[in-house]
């Protein structure tokens, strides 16, 4: 149990601390209950996929940490590190991009990973798009929009999405103006003195950009003037088109009695065109980041309840229907969201930790539920980053973060459902992701915030971050 506590110490004088793996005996005498059931490594040979870990530039030889630099929360930054075993112990991961003004992208076959910093000025504002080879983090192509008449207190939101074959990356643009700007005199309630206050009315509206990763040139904006609009939207492209999610502000609408609330509209635009091919209402939750996909079937998936109720499109209909997918209707009233991921074998791995549950979906048979698995509600299982749980290549293995009597990292045989391994008892982490070298990263949210393990837990090493992490790629 002593290496297995010194992975937990925030030891602030190495900046990057190789571990020796943690002893059989030591191992066993960390048990902490069924959450923390720890099993002998041999169970691992039924479970585990063996993962051949990359040499330096190949493929899955980099990772990338998104997050807010602790020196300033509103600088938004990406660092890029070595996944291999000897890269992990080698190096502490490097920055490779600062303000930047959306969550990075990554591309359908996992080779390239997007970037957007943003730079408001007095009236206008400068996107610069960066697109990264995964394998090596060298910049391939790179581009900076200049938007006009952009005033420097506009709100200027960016969505970046990549298109599934790689050849174009849409920014989608949600622009909010001050408008009726004016003062108002007001009292303040502790000192009795009055004083003006400026206010202003705010109105938003969406265009859209396109960046050519062949060409490295821009087309657009395209304004879709669809003003008063909330600024919160949805995307996704496939090969062909770009489709958008938005929907009316609720303030627009009469405020009579007996005046429905707006309802969503999906909006298909052709990659390249400002004009949408097909607008049609799409009653649900209104648009706001939720998980969309597209499915090996080439319907569109976005997810409109927590408890995995998906809405479906068909690009090539048109039409829009409705499944549920069974195994996490847990009845929780937790805040927590549900995460989607598609696996490369096409199917769906749905996590709601505050569920405490998992749920593998065949997409390609009327997403019908494979498998479900229960675990201890995570610690932090509502905060960022949002990866609780992350599942093995080959899905056999489930990995959670522990919960806060616990902590640790738990392994759970996907066919049993039972608990097989568990390290870093004591550390509370906040985050999981598996790397694409196969190595396993969880977060905690302070100093040494990376901690590494082999797919079989056993520990490679710790290593600080400036960067309050909100996800890994």
């Amino acid at each position: 149990m002593e290496q297995d506590e010194q992975l937990g110490e925030e030891r602030r004088s190495n900046r990057h601390i190789p571990i020796t793996p943690i002893s059989r005996r030591a191992m066993l005498s960390g048990s902490a209950g069924a959450a923390a059931v720890v099993a002998i490594p041999d169970m691992f040979k039924h479970a585990t996929s063996k993962v051949s870990e990359p040499k330096p530039g190949s493929a899955g030889a980099f990772f990338y940490i998104f997050g807010n630099q602790t020196s300033s929360a509103l600088d938004r930054a990406v660092q890029a590190g070595s996944g291999s075993r000897e890269g992990i112990r080698a190096a502490s991961p490097h920055l490779v991009a600062t303000k930047l003004a959306a969550l990075p992208v990554k591309s359908t076959d996992g080779e390239f990973i997007v970037l957007v910093a943003k730079n408001q000025m007095s009236s206008s504002a400068e996107l610069k798009v960066k697109v990264l080879n995964a394998r090596s983090a060298a910049c391939i192509a790179e581009g900076a929009l200049t938007l006009e008449r952009i005033p420097a207190d506009a709100h200027l939101l960016v969505k970046p999405v990549i298109s599934s074959d790689s050849r174009v990356v849409a920014l989608v643009l949600s622009i909010s103006l001050a408008t009726n700007k004016t003062s108002v005199n007001k009292v303040d309630a502790l000192t009795n003195k009055s004083m003006w206050i400026p206010t202003a009315s705010w109105v938003s509206h969406h265009a859209i950009a396109y960046f050519w990763l062949d060409r490295q040139t821009f087309t657009g904006p395209y304004d879709l003037s669809d003003a008063p609009s909330l600024a919160n939207t949805t995307a996704i492209c496939d090969t062909s088109d770009l489709f958008l999610w938005t929907v009316e502000e609720l303030a627009a609408r009469s405020l009579q009695k007996g005046v429905l609330s707006p309802i969503p509209r999906l909006s298909v635009f052709p990659i390249g065109s400002g004009t949408a091919r097909r607008s049609i209402p799409v009653p649900g939750p209104w648009p706001g980041g939720e998980p969309v996909v597209k499915l090996p079937t080439g319907e569109i998936a976005r997810l409109v309840d927590r408890e995995g109720r998906m809405q479906l499109y068909s690009p090539r209909t048109g039409r829009i229907r409705i499944a549920d997918v069974s195994g996490l209707d847990a009845g929780s009233a937790r805040p927590s969201p549900t995460t989607i991921a598609v696996r490369q074998d096409g199917r769906l791995f749905l996590v709601n930790a505050g569920f405490g549950r998992a749920v593998v979906v065949d997409a390609a048979s009327g997403l019908r539920t494979v498998s479900v698995i229960k675990f201890p509600v995570p610690a932090l299982a509502a905060a960022p980053p949002l990866s609780k749980a992350i599942l093995a290549s080959d899905g056999l293995v489930l990995y959670v973060t522990g919960p806060m009597q616990t902590g640790g990292v738990t392994a759970y045989d996907v066919a049993t459902g039972r608990p097989i391994a568990t390290r870093g008892l004591g550390n509370v982490y906040a985050g999981l992701y598996q790397l694409s070298s196969g190595m396993i990263l969880a977060i905690k949210n302070s100093n040494p915030r990376l901690h590494f393990f082999t797919p079989d837990l056993e520990p490679i090493a710790i290593a600080e971050t400036p960067l309050t992490v909100a996800a890994v790629f």
